[in-house]
């Protein structure tokens, strides 16, 4: 099992299936592994496998993007090598309404995992960023497929500024690890003890709900009582006071009149 002690490699290996499988500690996730140098898109080719019946916990994985995306098809580039890009097919047995939750769970994982291997003080920006010093060192990215009101199966899409910082056109400001760290991070090693520590989430899940979830999550939040404007889809921006998220992933948004609406979607900073 994974501790705060755990070894790190000063000479990251290449994302090889040999070298991701040696040592992964999980159940099912990442066992079904694709690897490439280079692809269009992780979560692309995750939905085609989704779409050939690949099972649950199918993990692609790539050196590079040459389309890589964000949220809102904003661009994500990263340079060849250096960072880490992945997705994750899944097929939660879940009304649409709850795939958020996978988000939640994943930005979980990663935060967690960042404190626990380097001691660098992550946290969670709603709805999907990872950030430390409130620069962004990661984003995940979560598309869903329906069969009616039900999840058919969901791709879960993480970029981690390992070696260099990512860029968006949103103009986010970025870190990335090994700048803040004294020693060169092993890619495998995080990505190991990502997908052990969210596979261990996500079971829970299954069997126990959202309580024990929801409550990491606000932990790890970078964002509770803090005054915030939340940019919509259509242009509306709304300000208030942040208050965590509601059971199915929304914001919590106090307005200035008193009133407190759930936000499912929508872009944050802080005020």
């Amino acid at each position: 099992m994974f501790t705060s002690k755990t070894k790190v490699s000063k000479n990251p290996e290449k994302l090889s299936y040999q070298n991701i499988k040696k040592g992964l500690l999980t159940n099912n996730w990442g066992h079904n592994l694709v690897c490439f140098n280079e692809l269009t898109s992780t979560n692309d080719w995750a939905a085609q496998l989704a779409d050939k019946g690949k099972p649950s916990g199918t993990l692609v994985i790539t050196e590079y993007q040459t389309h890589g995306r964000g949220r809102r098809y904003r661009t994500w580039h990263s340079n060849p090598g250096d960072n880490l890009l992945f997705s994750l097919l899944l097929r939660p047995p879940w009304l649409a309404e709850h795939a958020s939750l996978i988000t939640l769970l994943m930005a979980v994982g990663i935060t967690n995992s960042i404190r626990e291997l380097t001691g660098l003080l992550a946290q969670i920006k709603w709805p999907n960023d990872i950030l430390i010093n409130q620069h962004k060192v990661s984003g995940i990215l979560t598309e869903v497929a329906l069969r009616k009101k039900n999840i058919k199966h969901l791709i879960c899409g993480v970029g981690i500024n390992i070696n260099s910082a990512s860029k968006n056109s949103a103009g986010k400001p970025a870190v990335f690890l090994n700048e803040l760290l004294n020693y060169k991070l092993d890619r495998i090693t995080l990505l190991q003890k990502i997908l052990f520590q969210t596979e261990k989430i996500y079971e829970d899940l299954l069997t126990s709900g959202s309580k024990h979830l929801l409550k990491m999550w606000m932990e790890l939040s970078c964002m509770l009582n803090k005054q915030v404007a939340i940019k919509k889809s259509i242009g509306e921006i709304l300000i208030g006071e942040s208050l965590g998220i509601n059971d199915k992933g929304a914001l919590r948004l106090r307005l200035e009149n008193g009133i407190i609406k759930n936000i499912s979607d929508g872009q944050l900073t802080f005020l």
